[in-house]
């Protein structure tokens, strides 16, 4: 389903007559719906105004407003920017209101931004500074090992460069975390928990 914008033409009537000399370059001026800016010598259309207080760049999409149920996504595109109703699902708005699903993770502003389930349930939105890693809703800073859902055992490996890695070390059992190597089996507590991969442990 979409909804229509306001027409270009009809905006650009209303900006024709802003000056556009060699001493304006590079000035944007705003209008209700969109941002123009001066380029060489002619008010280009650059960008489209959000009701969320956001700008969305010629040529991508962004939130255009947030409904209870949904989200209203602008097509940001000339000559005439349209409006699409989009589902929402369980996640986070980042400050700049992009959507990040639940246990995603985006990079913003040199930030990494990470959308998890706390303990008790309720989404939040880490914002990382250095790097990390994310595994079933916990957050590992990068350089560190944790044992996740009382199961696995995993580092969060720094890249120079790039994202940290999330490198599996191990499975462990539940009760005192004994590390078991993938096709191992270790007895704790009268029970055999085998390694079957970095996504199963098996209790005998």
């Amino acid at each position: 389903m979409f909804l229509l914008l306001l027409p270009l033409l009809f905006l650009f009537s209303s900006t024709l007559a802003l000056p556009c000399t060699p001493e304006s370059e590079g000035l944007k001026y705003n209008d209700t719906y969109y941002v123009f800016e001066c380029i060489k010598g002619e008010m280009q259309f650059v960008g489209c105004i959000t009701k969320v207080d956001t700008v969305v760049a010629i040529n991508t999409s962004g939130v255009y407003q947030h409904e209870e149920t949904h989200d209203l996504i602008v097509n940001c595109t000339a000559p005439q920017p349209t409006l699409s109703i989009e589902k929402r699902t369980n996640g986070c708005y980042s400050p700049r209101s992009t959507f990040v699903p639940a246990n995603k993770t985006i990079i913003e502003d040199g930030l990494i931004m990470i959308c998890f389930f706390s303990k008790g349930g309720t989404l939040l939105l880490a914002k990382d500074e250095t790097d990390s890693c994310m595994r079933d809703g916990y957050l590992l800073p990068a350089g560190t090992e944790a044992t996740v859902s009382r199961k696995f055992f995993y580092r969060c490996q720094p890249v120079e460069g790039k994202p940290s890695k999330l490198i599996f070390l191990s499975c462990v059992t539940p009760d005192k975390y004994t590390k078991i190597p993938v096709g191992e089996t270790r007895e704790e507590g009268g029970k055999k928990y085998t390694c079957k991969s970095e996504t199963e442990l098996m209790e005998n």
